[in-house]
């Protein structure tokens, strides 16, 4: 009977009892039997030939084990991985450390980035290679771990820091008191160029507009560049007038009705109207008989240049003196010469020509008709 007793105790060495915490003393069972484990489980690392038995493993989902596609160098193509969030340990803010179980009954450790606390503000990124992230979350702030690396956003092969592929757009959405803004250039601590360029075409797949900054320091150029020989427009689709500043003062101002001021904002009905003196080489008015109709010769005209009375002034804007006539007095003569409002009332000079000639052609026949009188 003591044989019998000595046997059953030497064969038998599992536990009868849990013991304290929970753990039990190794060795753990290591036969073909199942072994069920109450509680947590913790080891630095360990490796089961046969896998594990995943449907006990995703019924014990208080531990946080969940089905996520198999990522990185340890998961081959179009394999699972069993993810199990250990204790829901946030590394950092949005950094938490998982174990990832492989069909092949593996296990290893590796990352989530950017799956934050609720009150941080990334969504639920996923970018890992192995136990490397490729994001850093700071504060606000989300960036590349590698500043070498470029970004892309619906491309795999990012031709610049950040490559939106695949005819996509960027939109800068505003803010209710912020403005929003895009800088190139800023915090440079070199001179240096910046522009930004638009490629619509094929023939200049480089870029077809350029806005240009120079690089020159100081003082340097801008160029906006135009190239092609198709239109260059500056458009505003409303009624919106234009304008060209220099020295931050308004120098031209085109109205929407497509009327030009020089040195003032109000052209009024002419089409150009400059504050101050025009010089050239000569000025055309077009006189072609063909666009002409009811064409009468003038007469009187001598009677009425004798009424026109010349004066000298001097110019309340700008008290320079200078010699005229009175646009008011010339409108009761030669209405034909005068156009504009009370207080902006020009007069056509040109216009005032042919009366004069024909009052000179008149004044000759008088001396001719006086000096036959002496002869």
């Amino acid at each position: 009977m003591s044989l019998v007793i000595s046997y059953f105790a030497i064969a038998w060495t599992e536990p009868t009892a849990p013991p304290p915490g929970d753990q039990v003393s190794a060795p753990i069972n290591v036969g073909s039997v199942a072994q069920t484990k109450q509680g947590r489980l913790i080891a630095e690392s360990f490796r089961a030939s046969s896998g594990f038995d995943e449907d006990k493993l995703a019924a014990d989902y208080p531990i946080g084990v969940t089905w996520q596609t198999g990522r990185g160098a340890a998961a081959s193509a179009g394999s699972m991985c069993r993810y199990a969030i250990v204790n829901t340990i946030y590394e950092s803010s949005c950094r938490i450390r998982q174990i990832c179980y492989e069909r092949d009954g593996s296990i290893y450790t590796r990352y989530l980035e950017n799956h934050c606390r609720p009150e941080e503000p990334w969504g639920d990124w996923v970018a890992v290679e192995g136990d490397e992230s490729y994001w850093t979350q700071s504060g606000s702030n989300l960036y590349p771990n590698n500043t070498a690396w470029n970004v892309g956003i619906g491309t795999t092969s990012p031709g610049a820091r950040l490559d939106i592929g695949n005819a996509g757009s960027l939109f800068l959405s505003g803010h209710s008191t912020h403005s929003a803004r895009v800088e190139l250039g800023q915090g440079r601590t070199a001179d240096g160029y910046a522009y930004i360029d638009f490629v619509g075409d094929t023939t200049y797949a480089d870029y077809g507009l350029r806005l240009l900054r120079g690089n020159t320091g100081l003082n340097t150029w801008s160029d906006l560049v135009h190239r092609g020989t198709g239109e260059l427009r500056m458009r505003a689709i409303e009624a919106a007038p234009l304008s060209l500043w220099t020295s931050n003062i308004r120098r031209i101002y085109i109205t929407s009705g497509g009327n030009v001021g020089i040195g003032i904002t109000n052209p009024g009905s002419y089409k150009l109207r400059v504050n101050g003196s025009v010089a050239a080489t000569a000025f055309y008015y077009t006189s072609d008989v063909g666009l002409k109709k009811n064409i009468e010769p003038l007469s009187d005209s001598l009677e009425k240049i004798l009424s026109l009375q010349g004066a000298s002034f001097n110019w309340k804007d700008s008290d320079e003196p200078s010699i005229g006539l009175i646009a008011q007095e010339v409108e009761k003569i030669f209405p034909e010469a005068v156009s504009g409002s009370e207080g902006e009332k020009t007069i056509d000079y040109a216009k005032l020509i042919a009366p004069m000639i024909e009052a000179i052609k008149e004044q000759q026949k008088e001396i001719e008709a006086l000096k036959a009188i002496i002869q």
